[in-house]
């Protein structure tokens, strides 16, 4: 047997290959340099690229969840879902509370963190207490601001108001409708009062007697207003006394004169998302607990409409 002493000389494919291969300039120090066997990249170039291929698809599926979970909210518990650095997702409760805002300042109280319908929870180791309508009617009799004429702290009650025109009971009757609500055509038995709306229950026209057997310049209307659900009011029922809504213009042409109603104010209770340390409380219970802040805040109340003369009225010289 004999054999060929000639040398085998590598196409111009194989060495342009080989050089780019020598050229090749690894990011990473796992791989080694090319194989003398032949021109082929070796498995540590190889590894490298299998290395760069699981990372993009990985940062690709980790924007995919993020676009996925973005703004998601659960209404129970109040919770969204973050991303972490390393692409799990993680549940984070306190994200609505900690960024709550009151006018223009950032409210971080933890009670704010869960907005539970109980008038008692915790929160880790803080408990948080709301104030029931007796403690706060409590606090407004102390201050001597609570008035049954004008406030109530139910529906239930503020149908016990009087009139502030003829001063008789109220007779909510198939006439009473709300103020600026379309009218169904079916009349429910039940009214239902929803909050920052008005409820006329009864109307007396012009020209009708009065109390005193006088008679009436400008039709009034007896209402009762709830207050509006944000922020959170007390008492939540207002007894008024309102121009009637359903005047077409204001202005009495036969003696030069306008209905205009008439307001006085009242310093009520609101509750703006503050809470405060209860000493009393947290020695009791053993630790801290939080109390609801309820501030004072003055409201407008409609009392009566009065007829005012026009200074050109013919009336004014009979005045």
């Amino acid at each position: 047997m004999s054999f060929s002493s000639e040398t085998v000389v590598p196409s111009k494919s194989q060495l342009s290959m080989s050089k780019a291969i020598v050229k090749w300039k690894i990011p990473t120090g796992n791989a080694t340099k090319s194989s003398s066997k032949g021109p082929w990249p070796n498995n540590g170039i190889r590894r490298v690229r299998r290395q760069r291929k699981r990372k993009n698809n990985f940062a690709r599926s980790r924007r995919r969840t993020r676009k996925r979970h973005k703004g998601w909210k659960r209404k129970a518990g109040v919770k969204k879902l973050m991303i972490n650095n390393n692409g799990t997702a993680k549940n984070d409760s306190n994200y609505q509370g900690n960024n709550a805002t009151v006018g223009n300042q950032t409210n971080q109280q933890p009670c704010n963190s869960i907005q539970a319908p109980d008038m008692n929870y915790k929160n880790g180791s803080i408990e948080c207490r709301r104030l029931q309508s007796s403690e706060l009617e409590q606090e407004m009799n102390c201050r001597g601001m609570y008035n049954h004429q004008y406030l109530a702290t139910s529906f239930k009650e503020a149908l016990k108001f009087k009139d502030l025109d003829t001063g008789r009971n109220l007779d909510v009757s198939k006439s009473s409708f709300i103020m600026n609500r379309k009218p169904s055509r079916r009349q429910k038995r039940k009214i239902n009062i929803k909050p920052g709306e008005t409820l006329i229950v009864q109307c007396h026209g012009g020209k009708t007697p009065t109390s005193s057997g006088n008679l009436r310049i400008c039709p009034v209307c007896m209402a009762i207003t709830r207050q509006p659900s944000t922020p959170r009011r007390f008492p939540e029922y207002i007894n008024e006394l309102l121009c009637d809504p359903k005047m077409v213009s204001t202005y009495l042409p036969g003696i030069d004169a306008f209905c205009v109603q008439k307001t006085f104010t009242l310093d009520l209770l609101q509750f703006a998302g503050d809470w405060e340390l209860n000493s009393a409380l947290s020695a009791e219970a053993g630790h801290d607990v939080y109390t609801e802040k309820w501030e004072l805040y003055t409201q407008t109340i409609r009392r009566h409409c009065a007829c005012e003369l026009l200074p050109s009225s013919r009336m004014v010289t009979l005045v």
